[in-house]
């Protein structure tokens, strides 16, 4: 299931964030269905700046959707891998904690929406050593500290 979904979201991912790689990885994946593989795998990846990106890829949901949402304090951006005209909205977003002591006082706001032109890439040759990490996750239930993978990895 990984190979199959994930490579999309690995690649938006790294592109949104500069194309850098992650700290770390930790995925699970189960099976559902009288399939010998797995049919639903949780992937997190954290990258620098405090960031974590989750991934849910599942074959056993009928409806194709391929989104990506980033949240931040002052944008928004979702990502739909199948609608080509507006792939990426960005949207201006007003984002106010609570105090302590004041749950009501959180609100959020989304403003105006900015569509812009992305390039297309090929997810699967450019997240090849991920995907391998992620499938190392799965296998042995733990985190992988992406560097030292790599390196550990590299011919």
């Amino acid at each position: 299931i990984a190979w199959d979904f994930a490579p999309h979201d690995v690649a938006i991912s790294r592109y949104l964030l500069g194309n850098i790689d992650p700290i770390s990885i930790y995925a699970t994946a189960g099976k559902f269905s009288e399939n010998d593989k797995e049919d639903i795998a949780i992937i997190v990846m954290k990258f620098p700046g405090n960031v974590m990106v989750n991934i849910n890829v599942a074959w056993l949901y009928p409806i194709k959707i391929r989104n990506l949402t980033v949240l931040g304090d002052k944008k928004m951006a979702i990502f739909e891998d199948i609608n080509s005209s507006e792939p990426v909205k960005i949207f201006d977003t007003t984002l106010r904690y609570p105090k302590e002591n004041d749950p009501a006082g959180a609100s959020f706001r989304l403003g105006d929406i900015h569509i812009p032109r992305i390039p297309a890439i090929d997810p699967l040759a450019t997240q090849l050593r991920i995907l391998e990490a992620i499938n190392q996750s799965i296998q042995t239930g733990k985190e992988i500290t992406f560097r030292t993978w790599l390196t550990s990895h590299e011919k």
